[in-house]
């Protein structure tokens, strides 16, 4: 994630995108966030395979094993009618949510300096379960495979089938490859990172002096946050810090500091940079 601490998990998972409601920083999130973060599920997700396409390929592996031919071609049939025509890689989405379970800042302190006092001394478990329940998460899992793959994988295993008699090894080989050729992905969205970056991009040349502080104000309480949680690292916290200050300096002026919000919208879209514009499918 750009120049963010990077956070990566693997697991399998397979079917349709599930549309959670999702919480803010602190479990509270206004109208706008939460449907700023739905149309942020459908981007993600691309549109996706209708069906699970992981448990066909096991069962066509278990037609094989038992040797039941004209099921494994009705299951090869099954599949190749559920792959969008239009896609060269096919996305299989689930969704989760881990969110903070802190009430306020203080309380996120509190906690985190508790963690600490449990890491020095080497009491990781306690350490880990304080650390689970400050996560403040949209997780995304994916499965990714190429259509081409998938389709010259169907090809060769119903050609296979199809000699007299049946290959039924090299139809199972197949399908493990086609099975191995699915690549994992887990994409993690802190969630007071992307709340920050969509209270900016809500800043215009209409909003006036007092409503751009307490939005600036609000940016930063999640932005500290994020970089509490370990979503951000120092140096680009440093380099955050630096601009909010300026901003604040040129409010009290009554300027607007729209240099200083574009460098830190830049700065976040670094770091959620495949969230934002994630590769198309």
């Amino acid at each position: 994630m750009g120049n963010f601490n990077k956070v990566k998990k693997i697991f399998i998972v397979g079917g349709c995108l599930f549309l959670i409601p999702l919480g803010g920083t602190f479990g509270q999130t206004s109208g706008g966030f939460k449907n700023y973060l739905q149309k942020l599920e459908t981007k993600l997700s691309h549109p996706n395979v209708k069906g699970n396409l992981y448990y066909l390929f096991l069962e066509l592996r278990k037609q094989l094993l038992q040797k039941e031919k004209e099921k494994a071609l009705k299951t090869i049939e099954e599949i190749l009618k559920i792959v969008p025509l239009d896609r060269k890689v096919l996305i299989l989405s689930s969704v989760t949510q881990e969110l903070s379970n802190v009430k306020n800042l203080n309380d996120l302190t509190k906690q985190l300096s508790l963690a600490i006092i449990y890491l020095q001394n080497y009491e990781l478990p306690a350490a880990r379960d304080i650390l689970n329940n400050l996560k403040s998460e949209f997780v995304i899992k994916r499965q990714i495979l190429p259509k081409d793959i998938l389709l010259s994988s169907l090809a060769l295993i119903k050609a296979v089938l199809e000699v007299n008699p049946p290959s039924y090894s090299a139809a199972i080989t197949a399908v493990d490859n086609l099975i191995a050729s699915v690549r994992e992905e887990t994409i993690i969205i802190p969630l007071p990172v992307l709340k920050a970056y969509y209270q900016l991009e809500r800043l215009s040349k209409n909003t006036n002096i007092k409503d751009f502080k307490k939005v600036l104000t609000s940016v930063w309480l999640n932005l500290k946050i994020a970089h509490y949680l370990g979503y951000i690292n120092l140096l680009t916290y440093k380099d955050l810090e630096n601009l909010y200050n300026l901003a604040l300096q040129k409010l009290d002026r009554s300027e607007k500091p729209t240099t200083e919000v574009e460098k830190m919208k830049t700065l976040l879209q670094e770091g959620l940079g495949k969230i934002l514009n994630p590769n198309g499918a």
